[in-house]
């Protein structure tokens, strides 16, 4: 994605749901030209319809040529600068369009080697830049060779996918059967292919990037707090607990993984485990964080993210200020997020304890992901988070255990 204009005269095509992003390129110049193409589900809810010159809706099934076709029509009659997409799903319909009409954006090769996991550790490794072993493809007896050549445990997981879904850490040969369904098990998410990798033993960060004609720039790394068999987010913490050498070891990896996925413009969120071997990026992505890690980042640096992507979006520099603005770690604040999950299975009737969270000193927000009548289970995913509270403090250990407090707060009552 290369942007080189300094004033909004394009028109920008922007695919999926970005809220955030289009309330700031609005309020930020009223006088963009924009069109919007979504799925018909999302268009629940959505604010600022009458901004655009063009909707249009695709059902959740729609095919990628329908959505490429869509998209050329709406170039024929007004023709696209710039495509914005910030969801994992529509984001290589956006790089296609891309293509299909000359629009600046992010290049198909680059969405593919970041989407699909295989080829991102392959080019990892022929760049040079790391090298985590893995097989595509493989049968139970694949994987069981794998465990016994790389040691336990091992992880089985989509070759397309996020949220965590279908992922095991599979400790020995008795589980792999389980995982493996598992891990094919069809969602709108993944596609049915599966691979084995190394297991990667260490702590987990998440690091909040922003590109700008291929120059990048780290804005956070934030702790995050995986479950154990399954590797769904439980928390985030920010900033991220490390010494000088560490943080800067994650940064020098993470701008050295965008370099090689030829990452030019927006934001990325990269997911990466500190082994005592260095830092290793498993997972790297074209929008901003979920997990509502942007809103930790703006409490602690007071770096909008979603701002940053409307500037960009209107062709304006952004990484010398935001450079000078995060240089100073001293001043930075803590800020944290904790989810609830359910200890039993049952059809959820009340959500007790509610007040007593948002009681707490630096608590900001509690919100119930769930409604009554919906059935909770354990988690085995990150659809099976049903609460979160969100708490902001001088320091990263007092909000951490602030949001974890608040959560101990809340009971849900089951039948």
């Amino acid at each position: 994605m290369a942007i080189e204009h300094d004033r909004p005269d394009g028109h920008v095509l922007v695919l999926g749901r970005a809220d955030p992003i289009l309330w700031w390129m609005w309020k930020l110049c009223g006088s963009v030209s924009s069109s919007l193409l979504i799925r018909r589900a999302d268009l629940l809810g959505q604010t600022g319809l009458v901004e655009h010159r063009v909707v249009a809706s695709l059902t959740d099934g729609a095919a990628a040529e329908d959505w490429i076709a869509l998209g050329e029509s709406i170039h024929r009659v007004h023709p696209i600068t710039l495509v914005a997409a910030y969801n994992d799903i529509v984001l290589p319909y956006g790089a296609a369009i891309c293509e299909a009409v000359g629009a600046a954006g992010h290049p198909v090769g680059t969405v593919r080697a970041v989407h699909h996991k295989p080829e991102f550790r392959r080019l990892l490794r022929e760049r040079r830049v790391q090298d985590v072993a893995f097989v595509e493809g493989p049968d139970a007896t694949q994987v069981r060779d794998f465990g016994a050549r790389h040691g336990w445990p091992v992880v089985v997981k989509p070759t397309l996918g996020a949220g965590s879904y279908g992922v095991t850490r599979v400790a020995g040969p008795a589980q792999v059967e389980d995982a493996l369904s598992i891990a094919r098990m069809p969602n709108r998410w993944t596609s049915g292919d599966i691979m084995v990798e190394q297991y990667l033993d260490g702590a987990q960060y998440g690091v909040e990037s922003f590109s700008e004609n291929g120059e990048h720039c780290v804005l956070m790394v934030e702790r995050m707090f995986i479950g154990e068999a399954n590797p769904m987010v439980l928390g985030v913490a920010a900033p991220a607990d490390l010494d000088t050498l560490s943080w800067r070891a994650i940064e020098r990896q993470v701008v050295d993984v965008l370099t090689a996925l030829d990452v030019r413009d927006g934001p990325t969120h990269c997911e990466v485990i500190l082994t005592a071997d260095g830092p290793r990026v498993i997972e790297a992505h074209l929008r901003p964080a979920g997990d509502r890690i942007p809103e930790l980042v703006r409490h602690v640096a007071g770096v909008d993210i979603y701002e940053l992507c409307a500037r960009r979006l209107l062709g304006q520099r952004v990484l010398g200020r935001v450079a000078r603005r995060i240089a100073d770690r001293s001043r930075w604040r803590g800020a944290a997020i904790w989810y609830a999950t359910a200890e039993d299975t049952g059809v959820l009737n009340r959500v007790y304890g509610v007040p007593e969270a948002r009681a707490l000193a630096g608590v900001t927000d509690v919100e119930l992901l769930v409604e009554p009548g919906q059935r909770l289970r354990p988690p085995h995913t990150g659809d099976d988070r049903y609460a979160s509270v969100l708490a902001v403090r001088e320091t990263r250990c007092e909000a951490l255990a602030t949001a974890r407090t608040g959560v101990q707060r809340l009971r849900f009552a089951l039948t």
